[in-house]
C-alpha cells in the first residue's frame, strides 16, 4: 500500500486521500480523528470525515465515537488491497465480483 501512495497521482482525488490515510493510519499506533488525518494529509476535515465513513461501513476502519474517539485500522494493513479501498469508496456495485477477476487473473 505503501507503494502505491507514493505512486503520484492514483485517479480521482477521494481515493488518493483514502490511500494516504489509510497509511497514515498503519503508521500510527494510537486512534486519529478525521481532523488530525486531514491536517497530516492537508485536506479538509469534512472531506475527510465522509471518505472515513466509507472506509468505516466497510470494515477497513473501526471508528470510536465520543470526545475522545477516532479512528484506527480495522485489520492490518498487510491484508487490505488496493480493490478493497476503491470498493469501499465507490457509489455503484461491480456488475461482476472483482476478486473473482483477478483470480483468473493469478491463474499461471
Amino acid at each position: 500500500m505503501q507503494l502505491v501512495a507514493l505512486a503520484g497521482d492514483l485517479g480521482p482525488k477521494w481515493f488518493h486521500v483514502a490511500i494516504r490515510a489509510l497509511v497514515l493510519l498503519a503508521k500510527t499506533p494510537d486512534i486519529m480523528t478525521s481532523n488530525q488525518i486531514a491536517e497530516k494529509l492537508g485536506s479538509e476535515s469534512t472531506y475527510m470525515r465522509k471518505i472515513m465513513v466509507r472506509l468505516s461501513r466497510s470494515n477497513l476502519v473501526v471508528s470510536y465515537p465520543g470526545r475522545y474517539g477516532g479512528y484506527a485500522l480495522k485489520r492490518p494493513a498487510g491484508e487490505i488491497s488496493v480493490l478493497d479501498i476503491y470498493l469501499a469508496l465507490v457509489d455503484t456495485a461491480p456488475v461482476i465480483n472483482p476478486y473473482y477477476v483477478l483470480s483468473l487473473l493469478s491463474i499461471s
